[in-house]
C-alpha cells in the first residue's frame, strides 16, 4: 500500500494525474482506512478541477481523521471553486476554529464573503489575514481584494493604496 501511495504522490509531482489517481485507487482498495490516501486522491481530483470527486474524497478522509485542518481547508477551497459559497464559508469557519492563525483561510473566507457582496465580513477577514503576516502571494491577493472592497464602499484612495501595495509584491 505504501509503495502505491508513494508512487501516486510521485505521479502527482510529475503532473501525471490519471496515473496518480489510478495508483491511489488501488491503494484505497487494499487499505480503505487511510485518510491520507483519500486526501491525496482528493488533491489530484482538485488539480483536474473535478471538485465534486475531490469533495467526496475529502469527506471520506474526514470520516477517518475528523480534525485534520488541511483536509477541511482543501474541502472549503473545492466548495469555493464550485461557487458553493455557503458550504465554503462553513468549512473555512471550521478550519479557523481548529487553527485561528490560518491566514489563507481568512483570505479565502473573505473572498467568499466578497463574492456574496458581504463586504463588511470580507473586510474583517482580509484585515485579519493581513495581521497574521501571510506569505507574499496571500498578502498580495488580500490587498487586491481588500482594495476591491474599499472601492465598493467608495473609499477610492484606500483602494488605490491597497492596489499599489499589491503591485509591489508581484
Amino acid at each position: 500500500v505504501q509503495a502505491l501511495h508513494q508512487r501516486g504522490l510521485a505521479h502527482i509531482r510529475q503532473d501525471d494525474l490519471p496515473r496518480a489517481i489510478a495508483d491511489l485507487n488501488e491503494a484505497i482498495l487494499i487499505d480503505p482506512e487511510s485518510p491520507e490516501v483519500f486526501y491525496q486522491r482528493g488533491l489530484a481530483y482538485a488539480a483536474q478541477k473535478n471538485y465534486p470527486y475531490a469533495i467526496e474524497d475529502y469527506n471520506q478522509a474526514l470520516l477517518l481523521s475528523p480534525q485534520n485542518v488541511d483536509i477541511i481547508y482543501q474541502k472549503a477551497l473545492a466548495y469555493a471553486n464550485l461557487n458553493q459559497l455557503v458550504e465554503a464559508v462553513e468549512s473555512f469557519n471550521l478550519t479557523l476554529r481548529l487553527n485561528p492563525a490560518h491566514a489563507a483561510a481568512f483570505y479565502q473566507r473573505g473572498r467568499a464573503y466578497y463574492e456574496q457582496n458581504n463586504y463588511a465580513q470580507a473586510m474583517q477577514d482580509f484585515n485579519q489575514a493581513l495581521s497574521l503576516k501571510p506569505d507574499d502571494q496571500t498578502r498580495a491577493w488580500c490587498l487586491y481584494y481588500r482594495g476591491l472592497t474599499f472601492s465598493h464602499r467608495g473609499e477610492h484612495q484606500r483602494a488605490i493604496d491597497d492596489f499599489t501595495q499589491a503591485l509591489s509584491l508581484e
